[in-house]
């Protein structure tokens, strides 16, 4: 990655010079060696970039002293194309078909740089080609070493090398200006799709990575891709220096080591914002296309093979296109300069609030770092500006709402102490740009919701549908509904996961519903989850190797037997070597709780508390737990339906935690003057409750409390079709009943499947279990009309 950035910036100078020297090919010179007074080493140029080789190129100049001495043109003193080509492939050298395209490539630089005839070089510039290089030798090398170290990076050392690049590649280009000619009767142009495949034909990976990447010359040098010429060449000795330091910064990534130098981090890709704003070659207001989606899709196949891996771009063109349209207002493959422009801008306000994040967390970091509430608003931090007043109120608020943060770990930690760390709040504080974006496109402008926007199913319906196929293919919509509507439903449980069951849920009302920190929250949930998801799922079929079916599903009973040995194991990449236990120590002791009773080494599904958490817990998260309605034959576990459990958990917790104020791992009924259970219902389950039970309205929202404690009591809700579920329903609201019960996470599991069964997409539209899941390689399609053919995948 390192040599190849820095060979695309040399590029920029000398049209691909750089990539020439870094062809480690045999044969890349003419070996004259019986005619000359030194020996050629060949091998020596492939190693131009990383050490001193003026003794190397010296005897190159020598060589083609001779060859124009003894070879004979029709124009002497020059060095024909012709004759030259001509005498490798058949003169008494042998030589490599390749090595004689790249003699075009030799004749293409002096005529771009020097103004030379296209087909002739004079003795007099072929000394100053050498001259150069010995030149470019001697202060590549120094760079050079920077970008290709795998050393551990600190904030000292990164300006120090970062400064000593841009002092290199300065002299660098300063030496260009020195032999360029700029006065020219015509503008000089070059090929330069011919000119990279020239020097990269026998290395095809190589060849793609460098072509992806070429979008760029328009974004800088302006004119059209495939094309350089004498003028634009000249641009870019006046920015090389500056886009190498942000190449440096951008290949060092996964090497910095900035311990709590994190706002010192962020500056510097602020400034590196600033420099590729001020380099871009069109004004920042101009409609002029600079690159498509399709630029963007092909560098991250080449650039990025293994989040390729992970999410293959090309299938989603009309996706990215639609994430331009909600970010930058306007849709469709083209990026124009004011969009690129805007692009950065964005970037650049979510770093520069997050450079106060960090100094505020750093000037109250021995409070934040302390597990209890933070009370006070920060107010005492001094701040220059509006800007930074208003940064400082969002960190404010952030750091007072959202409690479980993820940032550096793993995990969230799911405890009622509070865990912060700085890196969270940079988290958070850009999702919630992002998100409110998102929220801005499709929901509604609304002051009494917070983050000012909120969204309705119906909103979410179209967020949905627009984003299908990546959901799809994610796991995350399932299709084999009958009657199809899985975009609806998949829609009725982002709604009803995020305004019921997250840290901040208040419900879905008839003024409000969904907002952008309950969103959020279930957004940082299903983060957590996908982090976690390889280790989870990996680690589950590792133990239940035996218990596999023919498809690699996991069997339910060994899925339940083993799911606290999954929780116990440490992560792999965890820097603490936590487990998830560590992460969610309530919800182990819990389940601990539950299985305590149970003999050495029984089965955990033994335990009728454990069994009915578990299976209540996979009933609202799977499609289907049976293929049969008399649940005797049940359904093996996918990769995502385990993962799926996990992320249910997840939203589970958050909610107990939240209500559970006496710290005693349940929500109690009224107790010691405090009602966990129906403050539950009051902040939270209301309207949800009357949705169910009324969803038109009327006397029947009157029954929505004792509805509700019914279902905490009996996990269930009154069955209007059954006249013995009436009957006990109406005894249980009697006056002399108790109507008190606690409700755990087992308790919290049944509210969330109930509410989801209940609804009219899963009532109506019944998941085709059998048809659908039995055979994993038997694909259901839709049944509705929501479905228009996917864009087929980019190829190139």
């Amino acid at each position: 990655m390192q040599k190849l950035w820095l060979g695309l910036l040399c590029s920029l100078v000398l049209a691909g010079c750089g990539d020439l020297f870094m062809k480690d090919d045999s044969s890349s010179g003419v070996e004259l060696d019986q005619f000359a007074t030194c020996e050629l080493d060949i091998d020596a140029f492939s190693r131009i970039l990383e050490q001193n080789i003026k003794g190397d190129i010296e005897c190159l100049r020598d060589q083609l002293d001779l060859f124009m001495d003894i070879v004979r043109t029709d124009r002497p003193g020059f060095i024909s194309k012709k004759v030259l080509k001509e005498f490798l492939v058949n003169g008494p050298v042998e030589v490599e078909p390749d090595v004689v395209d790249v003699v075009d490539n030799i004749f293409d630089l002096s005529f771009l740089i020097l103004g030379t005839d296209r087909d002739f070089i004079q003795r007099a510039e072929v000394y100053k080609l050498i001259d150069f290089l010995i030149y470019f030798n001697e202060h590549i090398w120094r760079s050079y070493k920077f970008f290709v170290s795998e050393d551990e990076i600190n904030y000292a050392r990164q300006i120090r090398e970062r400064q000593i690049i841009f002092d290199e590649f300065a002299l660098i280009a300063g030496k260009l200006r020195e032999i360029y000619k700029p006065q020219r009767s015509a503008v000089d142009v070059i090929d330069t799709e011919k000119f990279i495949y020239n020097f990269f034909k026998t290395d095809p990976e190589g060849l793609e990575r460098v072509k992806s990447l070429m979008f760029l010359k328009r974004v800088f040098l302006g004119g059209q891709v495939w094309e350089l010429d004498h003028v634009e060449l000249k641009r870019a000795f006046e920015i090389l220096p500056y886009l190498a330091q942000v190449a440096f910064d951008f290949v060092k990534i996964q090497n910095y080591a900035f311990e709590q130098q994190q706002e010192t981090l962020i500056r510097v890709f602020v400034k590196d914002i600033e420099i590729i704003q001020d380099t871009i070659f069109f004004e920042p207001d101009s409609f002029e296309s600079v690159f498509t989606v399709y630029d963007i899709i092909n560098v991250v196949k080449t650039m990025m093979p293994d989040l390729d891996e992970t999410l293959d771009v090309a299938k989603y063109p009309r996706e990215l296109m639609k994430i331009k349209e909600i970010f930058l207002g306007s849709g469709g493959e083209f990026f124009s300069s004011k969009e690129l422009v805007e692009f950065l801008d964005i970037g650049n306000s979510i770093l520069d609030e997050s450079i106060t994040f960090y100094r505020i967390y750093t000037y109250y970091q021995r409070e934040l770092d302390d597990t209890k509430p933070i009370s006070h608003d920060f107010s005492d931090f001094p701040v220059n500006n509006s800007r930074q007043l208003s940064y400082r109120d969002n960190f404010a608020r952030i750091v007072s709402n959202y409690k479980f943060v993820k940032g550096s770990n793993i995990s969230p930690f799911f405890t009622h102490e509070w865990h912060r760390n700085p890196n969270a709040y940079f988290e958070i504080g850009a999702l919630e740009r992002l998100v409110g974006m998102i929220f801005d496109y499709y929901g509604s402008n609304n002051p009494s919701a917070r983050g000012g926007y909120d969204m309705t199913l119906d909103e979410t319906v179209e967020l949905i549908r627009d984003f299908k196929w990546l959901l799809r293919d994610f796991g995350i919509i399932v299709i084999g509904k009958k009657g199809g509507r899985e975009i609806q439903g998949t829609a009725e449980n982002f709604v009803l996961m995020s305004t019921l069951f997250q840290y901040q849920s208040d419900g879905c009302g008839d003024n409000v519903c969904m907002e952008v920190p309950e969103a959020l929250e279930f957004l940082l949930g299903l983060l957590t989850a996908l982090e976690i998801k390889d280790f989870f799922t990996d680690t589950m079929m590792e133990v239940c190797a035996a218990d596999l079916d023919q498809y690699d599903r996991i069997a339910p009973t060994c899925f339940r037997n083993n799911f606290v040995k999954v929780l116990e194991t440490p992560i792999p990449n965890d820097d603490q070597n936590r487990a998830i236990k560590d992460y969610m120590p309530l919800l182990y002791a819990s389940i601990q709780d539950l299985v305590q009773d149970l003999s050495p080494g029984e089965p955990l599904v033994n335990s009728p508390g454990y069994y009915k958490f578990i299976t209540e817990t996979e009933a609202f998260t799977r499609s289907c737990s049976y293929y049969d309605d008399a649940e005797t034959d049940e359904v093996y576990l996918k990769s995502n339906d385990a993962f799926a459990v996990f992320a249910g958990l997840l939203n589970i917790e958050s909610t107990v935690l939240r209500f559970d104020v006496n710290n005693n791992n349940k929500l109690d009924a009224p107790r010691n003057g405090h009602n966990e259970v129906m403050a539950a219902y009051y902040e939270v389950y209301q309207g949800a409750i009357k949705g169910l039970i009324a969803p038109n309205g009327g006397f029947l929202e009157k029954l929505a409390k004792p509805v509700y404690k019914y279902l905490v009591a009996k996990g269930e809700v009154p069955d209007t079709g059954s006249f013995g579920s009436i009957w006990n329903f109406v005894k249980f609201i009697l006056p002399w009943n108790n109507q008190r019960s606690d409700a755990s996470r087992t308790t919290l599991a049944t509210v969330l499947k109930t509410i989801g069964e209940q609804s009219e997409t899963s009532a109506e539209f019944p998941f085709k279990c059998e048809e659908c899941l039995r055979d994993p390689t038997v694909v259901c399609e839709p049944e509705d009309d929501q479905w228009e053919p996917r864009v087929e995948p980019v190829t190139y």
